[in-house]
């Protein structure tokens, strides 16, 4: 099947999807998404910065992404169920839209700048923890410096520790 989003196949397997620069994982999402049924992308509404979310299979957790022409967020089940650590998300993924990560030119520097994935997650985690309650920032933190310790979650992220003391700092806890 050919992707209406990018002059892409559809077919990629995760095998395949880790070693991709960043822009090329988005565009494999939104094919992944476009060939899902309606049932399986679920809108469940709208973050709090106004960008609608779907809930749909995410291999990173969550995606700020552009889906036909429009912002989303893409929300994987599995990060559901817990009311603070959704807080911290959908203010993460919205700092992505927000300071303009998912535009051409933030997804240029993504896909080119080895160094650029890592500044903008710390970004949009910095700008999360200035919005959210106290207690979803310092969850965020141990989630990242429990979860991830000296790690990144992938090629070119930060590793858990730096995000965790970049979302303290930033939270002023």
């Amino acid at each position: 099947m050919k992707c209406a989003f990018a002059d892409l196949h559809c077919g990629a397997t995760q095998s395949h999807l880790w070693g991709m620069p960043m822009i090329r994982v988005l565009f494999f999402l939104l094919c992944f998404l476009s060939t899902l049924p309606v049932s399986a992308q679920t809108w469940i509404g709208t973050a709090p910065c106004g960008v609608p979310m779907a809930l749909a299979p995410n291999p990173q957790g969550a995606s700020a992404t552009i889906a036909w022409g429009q912002p989303v967020i893409i929300i994987d089940p599995n990060q559901l169920g817990n009311p603070l650590w959704e807080e911290f998300l959908m203010a993460h993924e919205c700092a992505h839209h927000v300071i303009g990560h998912t535009l051409p030119t933030g997804m240029w520097w993504r896909s080119m700048a080895v160094w650029a994935t890592a500044a903008q997650e710390l970004q949009a985690d910095c700008w999360a923890a200035q919005r959210v309650s106290a207690q979803a920032a310092r969850l965020a933190a141990n989630y990242f410096a429990q979860a991830q310790g000296p790690m990144p979650s992938g090629p070119g992220y930060p590793t858990g520790f730096q995000r965790a003391q970049n979302i303290i700092q930033c939270a002023g806890l």
